[in-house]
């Protein structure tokens, strides 16, 4: 039997760890929720720790595929960067276990320059900056969109 750590973040598990913290879920815990023995468990990932990292990194990795997917809907530079801020809502509701998790789970993990949190935080920024810079210069190109009137040059 091959546990994969999306078949331990389903939602009564996400719930699970959203409401207790992952660190204070038991790894008997997961494995009850997860409907299999906590040696398995370990057998599978090499701790708690290395089970939360892997859970971050499923969770970032949903995200950036959806942000993958507003590169696939054709529209003008105004709609994409509307649906990129509509993105950041529906993520909230969508998978707010999720972002729960990440928000307690992350902040002690950023003093890890190497960490799934560090890393996940720089390409949420590399892949906002491209997408808006991308899409901001196409839509001042093409008198979309103007620029502000005095505004900064970053």
């Amino acid at each position: 039997m091959q546990l994969q750590t999306h078949s331990l973040v389903r939602p009564g598990k996400r719930r699970l760890f959203s409401a207790q913290g992952f660190d204070a879920t038991t790894t008997v815990q997961i494995a009850r929720e997860a409907g299999v023995t906590e040696p398995l468990i370990y057998y599978h990932f090499s701790g708690k720790d290395d089970l939360s990292t892997r859970l971050i990194e499923n969770i970032f990795a949903q995200y950036f595929a959806r942000i993958d997917e507003l590169e696939q809907n054709p529209g003008s530079a105004f709609e994409q960067i509307r649906r990129l801020i509509e993105l950041q809502f529906d993520v909230i509701d969508e998978m707010a276990d999720e972002v729960h998790l990440i928000a307690g789970a992350c902040p002690a993990r950023l003093n890890d320059p190497d960490g799934i949190c560090v890393r996940g935080i720089r390409e949420f920024q590399k892949r906002h900056k491209a997408y808006l810079s991308r899409y901001l210069a196409e839509g001042i190109a093409a008198g979309e969109l103007c620029p502000a009137a005095g505004g900064s040059d970053r």
